[in-house]
């Protein structure tokens, strides 16, 4: 319940609902993607990442997060980080705590963000 990676050579989807991340401050990202793919995750729960690290870290192919709860420990942690391999992410209707989303993005990609909550 503390990490997922997506390797470089994965190319197909990956879809994740209604499920759980409960970290270790030591423990890195907590989700590392690498993959050409697109990335759902809806209704994802997110915890207890590294205070050095985004919760989720994104490299490459597509990210849809939707519905998804980021808790944190802290006001610094990142939420999430788009990478210059990301050709499009869609952020919409998340709860950001702590202040609201933190992003870092180095996308040239198509990245769109509207209705989340900060709590």
């Amino acid at each position: 319940m503390s990490g997922f990676e997506i390797g470089p050579e994965n190319s197909g989807p990956v879809k994740l609902s209604n499920c759980g991340f409960w970290g270790r401050a030591e423990a890195g990202s907590q989700m590392v993607l690498n993959g050409k793919g697109s990335v759902t995750l809806t209704a994802v729960h997110f915890n207890g990442w590294s205070v050095d690290k985004p919760c989720l870290q994104v490299n490459g192919g597509s990210l849809m997060a939707m519905n998804c709860d980021f808790m944190g420990n802290g006001t610094n942690q990142s939420h999430i980080y788009l990478g210059k391999g990301v050709q499009s992410a869609s952020i919409m209707g998340n709860r950001f705590r702590n202040g609201g989303l933190r992003l870092t993005n180095e996308s040239t990609g198509d990245v769109q963000i509207i209705g989340n909550l900060k709590q």
